[in-house]
């Protein structure tokens, strides 16, 4: 069977360092290997669902606003954006594409997905190009 490889990518609009309007930029990168069918679909809903916890979100908010005009408006313009500007939010997408607590899965409760869960192996440098065609065989997916 062929490695089914979705990439998951975390877009908000923030400003750019300088002047300038605010700007969709990515601020996250997320890569999974053998996630088909209805998996990715379930993890975004799952990524969803994680966020709409309170706290989780307070700390989501924080980490935008601290994004808020400290990077380029572009990945190669300084200054750059870091490999991980939002740890917490990926922290969560990596959770959500990796457990899944529903009862009913076929997975079972619980279940790791991943190996390399405890690790950011799959997690990409957030100056990812997202918008190049071609990524993961063509299936861009964008959350």
């Amino acid at each position: 069977m062929k490695e089914q490889q979705h990439q998951a990518f975390l877009i908000a609009e923030v400003k750019p360092n300088g002047d300038g309007p605010a700007r969709y930029r990515c601020l996250g990168a997320y890569k999974h290997a053998w996630c088909y069918s209805s998996a990715p679909v379930k993890a975004a809903h799952r990524f969803i669902t994680l966020l709409k916890q309170q706290p989780n979100a307070q700390i989501v908010r924080e980490e935008l606003r601290s994004v808020e005009g400290k990077y380029g408006a572009f990945g190669e313009e300084e200054p750059k954006v870091p490999r991980l500007p939002c740890s917490y939010a990926m922290f969560l997408l990596h959770m959500a594409f990796n457990v899944d607590y529903d009862e009913n899965s076929p997975s079972l409760s619980g279940c790791w997905f991943s190996a390399t869960l405890g690790t950011f192996h799959n997690v990409l440098h957030a100056g990812a190009k997202v918008w190049k065609k071609g990524m993961s065989s063509g299936r861009l997916r964008l959350l």
